[in-house]
């Protein structure tokens, strides 16, 4: 059944690799030239007209696609695996996700999911309605609709006969058996937790959050209760607590406990989501302002003192007051002023964040120091080092020094990853390998 689509390997078009070196000039503070920095790239360049789609390179393999038909290519142009798939997704440890549509008689037109391995040979059959990602080496496939488990060598290790099932963590999987009750189950498919609960979440950090008999309470892995059934909503613990709601005359009200049961947190939220990274989102009961938590309940920052204000990533959150955009830290101090006009969603990305000033985007460090000077007209988000830039509609590349690689000469230059690049330069399609 489909098993292998490699049946040959082509070569797309003639590849030429030529040594180009670029030399780029910086001013200093004063306005003074620094030296040349030269910097080198490998480009590989053909006719690749044909292909309508290519994707991010990803384990050495970048997808692309025409008439909705899709397959892999290397690094060296070659296609590897033939166009026929419907649906591809980035190789991640060998292996990648992929489907073609097949006519179901009811349905219409369905996708049958299946991974393909980086040689083009199936270790899932196209024969799945669903396949998650793995976790703890198994992936939940379902078939229609019940669910099983796989492991990466392509063997179902437990049988589709789950109505419903989640991913493995600390070694067990939330599953729903027939009758529409949760349990848990270990990676050999033997029932850990019996099939007692009428809702329930997966564990996390060793504990997990189940309901019976209209309240939840919390057990450990091997289904002893830890906390007792007592609580009228629970959530499941992250960063060492977990948010529980009690009921009263004007509604839940929301706090949080550890995991002893002791109530670190009062119960004084209307709403309250799970803490990430050591902060949550919170509002106070009766009030219609957010506010951003740490875990000791101490507000480091309120959604009412700014326009807007973006979820922490890391040690920082993107803010805009008086029409400008800077950063807090977590005191809620703004440690990098609002002058910006805009900041990219992903704030700091690996101590670099895109920013926008006077209509010219440029990167600063968590310092607010200038990394990349203020003179594209778009600059994308860095990717391994590197970020495609554009000035006047041609496009260039550039690293996380400001140093340009590439000059800013190009149609199109895309899809960055592991150090490859495509771009379009002159009607015809290339790679580029970066330096480093």
């Amino acid at each position: 059944m489909y098993r292998k689509l490699i049946t040959k390997t082509l070569l797309i078009a003639l590849v030429l690799v030529l040594a180009l070196s670029l030399a780029s000039c910086r001013k200093d503070e004063n306005g003074e030239e620094d030296e040349p920095v030269v910097l080198d790239f490998e480009y590989l360049i053909g006719d690749w007209l044909e292909f309508e789609t290519v994707s991010a390179f990803s384990e050495g393999l970048a997808a692309v696609g025409i008439n909705d038909r899709f397959g892999y290519i290397n690094t060296a142009g070659e296609l590897v695996i033939e166009l026929g798939l419907h649906y591809v997704e980035p190789f991640k440890d060998g292996m990648a996700r992929v489907a073609i549509m097949v006519e179901a008689h009811r349905d219409g037109w369905m996708p049958a999911f299946g991974i393909i391995s980086n040689t083009g040979d199936f270790i899932l059959d196209l024969e799945y309605d669903m396949i998650n990602d793995f976790s703890e080496g198994l992936a939940v496939v379902r078939y229609e609709e019940l669910h099983g488990y796989a492991d990466r060598s392509g063997n179902l290790v437990i049988p589709e006969m789950y109505p419903e099932a989640n991913d493995f963590s600390d070694g067990l999987a939330l599953v729903m058996n027939e009758n529409g009750m949760y349990g848990f189950i270990d990676k050999t498919g033997r029932t850990v937790i019996p099939f007692e609960y009428s809702h329930a979440f997966s564990f996390s950090e060793g504990l997990a959050a189940l309901y019976a008999d209209g309240k939840y309470g919390f057990v450990d892995t091997s289904g002893n209760t830890v906390l007792p059934f007592e609580f009228d909503l629970a959530a499941p613990f992250s960063d060492g607590l977990a948010a529980i709601g009690k009921a009263g005359p004007d509604g839940v009200r929301y706090g949080f406990i550890n995991r002893s049961g002791d109530t670190v947190i009062p119960f004084d939220y209307d709403l309250a989501g799970d803490f990430v990274d050591g902060v949550a989102t919170v509002r106070r009961a009766g009030e219609t302002d957010y506010l951003f938590i740490e875990t000791t309940g101490r507000v480091i920052a309120r959604h009412a003192d700014y326009t807007e204000i973006h979820d922490f990533i890391g040690n920082f959150a993107a803010v805009r007051k008086d029409g400008s955009w800077g950063f807090i830290d977590r005191t809620g101090v703004m440690v990098i002023q609002n002058e910006f006009d805009f900041i990219n969603e992903f704030g700091f990305v690996d101590g670099i964040a895109v920013v926008r000033k006077d209509n010219k985007w440029g990167a600063i460090n968590t310092t607010g120091g200038v990394v990349v000077p203020f003179v594209y007209d778009v600059l994308f988000e860095f990717v391994d080092g590197f970020a495609v830039a554009v000035i006047a509609q041609k496009c260039g590349v550039i690293n996380t020094r400001g140093e340009v690689v590439m000059p800013m000469e190009y149609e199109f230059i895309g899809y960055l990853g592991e150090g490859y690049g495509f771009v379009l330069h002159d009607d015809h399609w290339g790679i580029i390998k970066l330096p480093g």
